[in-house]
């Protein structure tokens, strides 16, 4: 009987089993021909898609034999072995040469860091304390101060913080950079007259004094939230911020002052650069209550005809507001301005209209109507433009997927290089399954190493641009912006990561470690099986 002709799904079936045929352990090649023989017997497409996908379970299966049973069970010859030679020299010595370069050694030190721990003040503590210590003992106001800002518990930051002050007076702003929930703490109590006698005017002397009162009314939070505005030295100080003349949160002199210590003390560790985006200022909540009933004061007024009440109540939050708009240093700060002006502007414009003053009226209204646009509908403030999305979560993945395996494959080698001297001495492990495997990795891995770490300094590189930005121009908002993603790009697939267990939406990242650990195995397994493997001949 003549053979029928096959059909297209019929012949993809055979060149995909010719592919699992070439890929196939030599081992147990043989399995794989005898399946192989069968196919011009099956002429049904889907008996030929069933085959096929046996013949896939079993090589899964010949693989796994491979390389957790050791394969070549019955002792069968293999080809000579081939040793590492100065191609693989060469390609070792590129890629360590590689890791002269700043986007490599500092990029595999931010990545490292970002493993074993977050973005939180926490996170370098007992690093920060030792180099405090040093400081302290070199009489270095300026060190003790950096650290001071960048330390977390109160018990290690308010100590600090004062020793760097009582040494040098001109630090006395750093009072200013602590958490507000910092300010419940003995050693705080003088930081606001300090504040306000260093810097008169400020608003922001004023906000500490009122956190300060708030660790001393609510000590431990116990109280409801609201309790303290019931609190009339609470309340005072926030009307003292509103009415302030002047308002600085020290954000620029932070920055500047932050890039002065990094440059004297040659500092390189990115995480400790990229801490210099955490500006840390009082709790707003003094001045926003204070607002809050001015302006409910002023509405009162109006609702009793006192133009002249309700207008000076109100001027005063937008002078207030106008102070953080023009004066703040963040987007945030920006944001925050609207809540005041825009509830001050809705009391102002009947007034500025019933006076015959249309036009500022006018002004008003545009102004609210740009800053709504601005704050909502346009998603309010992010520390980061909303374009670079895309290159944090692409560089991340690529920094932090290069340094793994490079850490990987020169542990690897570093294994495989031992066992190939060892084995020059002793002629009993110049042979075996782990010689061969020792051999294949020395030959093969440093040109995965190179790759790695082209990959690793390449997705490295606009974080450490961002860094050298942000040390070599001036300060300003797109430096600092730089300098927030850059740190972003560092730890957003660890902390995605760290958090994928309470966060569903992340369970795709431990399936991307899956499938590249996956990919990685399997690499070798059929590396190791297509290279170093005689083929099997099939039988005529």
């Amino acid at each position: 009987m003549n053979a029928q002709p096959k059909l297209g799904v019929s012949r993809a079936v055979d060149r995909a089993f010719a592919t699992l045929v070439r890929i196939w352990p030599a081992d147990s090649r043989e399995w794989a021909l005898a399946m192989q023989a069968e196919l011009p017997e099956i002429h049904n497409s889907q008996e030929s898609l069933q085959w096929l996908a046996g013949g896939i379970m079993s090589l899964g299966k010949a693989w796994w034999t491979e390389l957790f049973r050791g394969g070549n069970a019955e002792g069968k010859n293999l080809t000579p072995v081939k040793r590492p030679g100065a191609l693989a020299g060469v390609t070792l010595l590129a890629a360590l040469a590689l890791l002269i370069l700043p986007s490599a050694h500092q990029g595999l030190k931010a990545v490292t860091g970002s493993w074993r721990s977050n973005q939180s003040y926490y996170a370098y503590h007992d690093e920060l304390m030792s180099m405090a210590r040093d400081a302290e003992s070199h009489g270095d106001a300026k060190m003790m101060a950096f650290i001071a800002m960048r330390l977390g518990p109160p018990s290690d930051m308010i100590p600090l913080a004062n020793k760097a002050v009582a040494m040098d007076p001109s630090l006395i702003w750093i009072l200013s950079q602590a958490h507000y929930e910092d300010y419940n703490n003995p050693g705080t109590r003088d930081w606001p007259a300090k504040l306000e006698a260093w810097d008169p005017g400020n608003a922001m002397g004023y906000m500490v004094e009122a956190e300060v009162r708030q660790g001393e009314f609510n000590p431990g939070f116990k109280k409801p939230y609201d309790a303290i505005e019931s609190d009339p030295q609470w309340m005072e100080a926030g009307r003292k911020a509103v009415e302030a003349p002047r308002y600085d949160n020290y954000r620029d002199r932070r920055l500047a002052f932050d890039r002065e210590v990094i440059l004297a003390h040659g500092i390189t560790d990115p995480n400790f650069v990229a801490a210099s985006r955490f500006t840390r200022w009082p709790n707003s909540d003094p001045a926003s209550f204070y607002s809050k009933r001015l302006l409910s004061e002023a509405r009162l007024a109006l609702a009793r005809g006192d133009k002249e009440t309700a207008k000076r109540d109100a001027w005063t939050v937008v002078h207030f507001g106008e102070l953080v708009r023009g004066h703040g240093a963040t987007d945030m700060e920006r944001y925050w301005s609207f809540q005041y002006l825009k509830p001050a502007f809705e009391i102002l414009q009947p007034i500025l209209v019933s006076e015959g003053h249309k036009d500022e009226a006018a002004m008003l209204s545009q102004e609210t109507e740009a800053m709504t646009l601005r704050y909502f509908a346009g998603g309010g403030f992010s520390s980061w433009s909303p374009s670079s999305q895309g290159w944090i979560v692409t560089s991340s993945v690529g920094m932090n997927l290069g340094a793994a395996f490079s850490i990987v494959l020169f542990a690897v080698l570093l294994l495989a290089g031992l066992w190939l001297l060892a084995a020059r001495f002793a002629d009993d492990l110049a042979s075996g399954k782990l010689f061969r495997m020792a051999c294949w990795t020395a030959r093969f891995a440093p040109a995965g190493l190179l790759v790695s770490i082209v990959l690793l300094a390449a997705s490295y590189w606009p974080s450490l641009a961002a860094i050298r930005s942000y040390l070599d121009y001036p300060v300003n908002s797109s430096t600092v912006r730089s300098l927030t993603e850059s740190a972003g790009a560092v730890y957003w697939l660890p902390e995605n990561f760290r958090h994928s267990q309470t966060n569903s939406a992340n369970h795709q990242l431990i399936w991307l470690f899956v499938v590249v650990a996956g990919l990685f195995t399997v690499a070798m397994i059929v590396g190791r099986n297509m290279i170093n493997r005689a083929p099997r001949v099939k039988a005529a």
